[in-house]
């Protein structure tokens, strides 16, 4: 921080001027877009660089031309525009074809056991009354969690019950902080 008047050099271009606020560190307005440009980019450079690092390349195999191709997107079917282009003309034919290269996984409901096909990935009861029971379970399981938690937690000692204790410990009563003090430090060591 500069005192105003006082002569500081400019971060970005090191010309030399008077400070006219005390927060003041550019020359010009030029300046500091200048330097918020470099930042800038510094900051993307840093950013795409932990975004490739991240990114995950799937290999597939075209659904028109029957290719293989690597993609960094995981919807892409296609391997390139011609073929994507083809696929979007055509579309029932390819999506038709792309379902029935697809089998849905086989689990088991956690209800009753049965074996049953999965629809969607994070299914795990074989029917609507299975998971009607599941989650009559995990709300039994919850409410029985919850009452337990409820009932571990100390209650505190009805106010005159402290005060009885407090006048038997010959304490007054504006002396409470005192008195829970000499408790505590009885109790803790």
């Amino acid at each position: 921080m500069a005192k105003v008047g006082s002569i500081i050099k400019c971060k970005q271009c090191g010309k030399e001027f008077t400070a006219r606020l005390v927060t003041e560190r550019y020359c010009s307005k030029a300046c500091y877009y200048e330097k918020q440009a470099i930042r800038m980019a510094e900051y993307n450079y840093i950013t795409n660089e932990k975004r490739s690092k991240k990114t995950v390349v799937h290999n597939r195999v075209c659904i028109v031309c029957g290719a293989p191709f690597q993609t960094k997107r995981v919807k892409n079917l296609c391997c390139s525009g011609k073929c994507d282009y083809e696929c979007k003309k055509n579309k029932n034919k390819y999506k038709c074809e792309e379902k029935n290269n697809y089998t849905p996984p086989k689990k088991i409901c956690v209800v009753c056991g049965a074996e049953f096909i999965a629809t969607c990935g994070n299914r795990v009861c074989c029917s609507p009354e299975c998971s009607k029971e599941r989650q009559k379970e995990q709300l039994r399981s919850y409410n029985k969690a919850a009452s337990e938690k409820r009932a571990k937690k100390k209650k505190p000692k009805p106010l005159t019950k402290v005060l009885e204790e407090m006048k038997a410990a010959g304490y007054q009563p504006h002396e409470y902080g005192k008195y829970m003090a000499m408790q505590y430090m009885q109790q803790n060591h």
